[in-house]
């Protein structure tokens, strides 16, 4: 099942990159491909080489609140397809709930965390700003639900700031080291935050760095009002981030910036929005596979929802793209 998986996302890669003499029935049997161009040379190397893969969702919020079907039967098929070896880590970004103050909702996403807990599989979320909205900003029930508590013993947890609100994970996939910082919905522009952002990522800058953030990127593709200061004063400064991943806005954008580090090289940061509660059903369940070909040195980002087994909402090259990537390691 795994390698039936890998080869429909190399698929739908191929597809969408013109690699249009490689078919399905080729996938299985790359070695039967004439390679007589330079896209099918390519196309081999990428099914050759052994990629790995992170799974992205967020933006739950309707779930939790109208169709918890769906978040239960997100939670099973992540465990299940982890143990398959379909991916290492899970990245949520947050609005885990509609409306902050109903448990009925947050009973409905800590069940499903508890199966990745349950599962050992590794996993980081921030809050949003339905997490915390009640009359202003209140911490006190997502706090309870995910504080440092829930994440002090996990071997991938790195460290934290005001009870998580900020916080770390120290993953290694396929043999390369990564950092996953995760910035909260409300603090991430303060000082006392870009201070302990900077620190921890030149304290880890051996280490490939993917920002998450629930707001970050508008539908046109520019910074929203908090996303100039962390671009500004955290990624620009670390020459390590060359990711960052958000939702909150109901669309699919990305945007690729050229930034000059420290040294007066250049490197390029990948920005990523990413958002389906226009989508019936407040989603249908559609999440990203983040598939890195190291190698390559290419990122394979691939929209699916296990829930009605289907490919992209929006449009097909919003939805599932490729874009060159170079690791720190």
């Amino acid at each position: 099942m795994k390698r039936r998986l890998l080869a429909v996302l190399t698929a739908v890669f191929l597809m969408m990159n013109n690699y249009s003499d490689i078919t399905f029935a080729q996938i299985s049997d790359i070695r039967g491909v004439k390679s007589n161009s330079q896209t099918a040379e390519q196309g081999k190397r990428i099914i050759n080489e052994k990629p790995f893969s992170m799974v992205w969702f967020t933006d739950t919020q309707y779930y939790a609140e109208s169709y918890p079907e769906i978040f239960d039967f997100l939670g099973d098929w992540l465990v299940k397809e982890y143990k398959k070896g379909s991916f290492g880590y899970v990245i949520n970004t947050g609005d885990l709930v509609n409306v902050a103050s109903d448990i009925r909702q947050w009973e409905v996403v800590d069940r499903n965390f508890k199966k990745l807990d349950t599962a050992n599989v590794p996993y980081g979320v921030l809050a949003g700003n339905h997490d915390v909205s009640i009359n202003g900003l209140n911490y006190e029930i997502y706090n309870k639900y995910f504080g440092k508590s829930r994440f002090k013993a996990k071997s991938w947890y790195g460290g934290n700031m005001s009870n998580n609100l900020n916080h770390y994970d120290l993953i290694t996939l396929g043999g390369h080291d990564f950092i996953i910082l995760y910035l909260d919905y409300s603090t991430n522009i303060t000082e006392e935050t870009i201070k302990w952002s900077n620190n921890i990522l030149k304290k880890y800058s051996g280490r490939t760095a993917i920002l998450a953030m629930h707001e970050y990127l508008n539908c046109n593709s520019s910074l929203t009002y908090v996303a100039h200061n962390v671009f500004n004063r955290i990624i620009s400064k670390n020459n390590n981030v060359i990711m960052i991943l958000c939702g909150h806005n109901h669309c699919a954008v990305r945007r690729i910036k050229t930034v000059i580090n420290t040294d007066g090289s250049t490197r390029k940061v990948i920005e990523i929005l990413s958002d389906y509660q226009k989508a019936p059903h407040g989603g249908d369940g559609y999440l990203r596979y983040l598939n890195f070909h190291p190698e390559s040195g290419l990122l394979q980002v691939v929209t699916y929802s296990p829930y009605k087994n289907k490919y992209n909402f929006f449009e097909d090259t919003k939805d599932s793209f490729t874009e060159k990537i170079k690791l720190i390691d």
